[in-house]
């Protein structure tokens, strides 16, 4: 049978153990510096892993849309970007909208805008 002091301990083990556990609401989202150095429109290069999880690639593309969405139990900053892929005919085709963290982004290009109008 435990006695009180031990109860005691385990008690303030679990309270300790769920504090840390809960995010403080006031945190700001993963990513969120960057986050903020960001814009639609911007030039940026990123790395992926393969499929074999060895080997990485170097990739680059549009930001198209930043976000914040709730992912697992906090905030986490997204954008996402059109890959810039090479083709035989063009070679700058916009790939598929990929989602990508944006504290996993380099910027090569800002846009510069005038009256909400984009150029690059």
């Amino acid at each position: 049978m435990m006695n009180i002091n031990k109860i005691k301990k385990l008690t303030k083990l679990i309270i300790r153990f769920i504090s840390a556990m809960t995010i403080n609401p006031h945190d700001l989202p993963l990513g969120y510096e960057k986050y903020k150095r960001l814009s639609i429109g911007d030039l940026v290069k990123w790395t992926e892993l393969s499929d074999n999880w060895k080997d990485k690639s170097q990739k680059i593309g549009i930001i198209s849309e930043l976000y914040v969405e709730h992912r697992g139990r906090r905030e986490v900053a997204i954008a996402k970007i059109h890959e810039i892929t090479n083709s035989r005919t063009n070679l700058a085709l916009l790939g598929k909208p990929k989602e990508v963290l944006v504290m996993n982004l380099e910027i090569l290009s800002k846009v510069a805008t005038k009256d909400d109008e984009i150029s690059i």
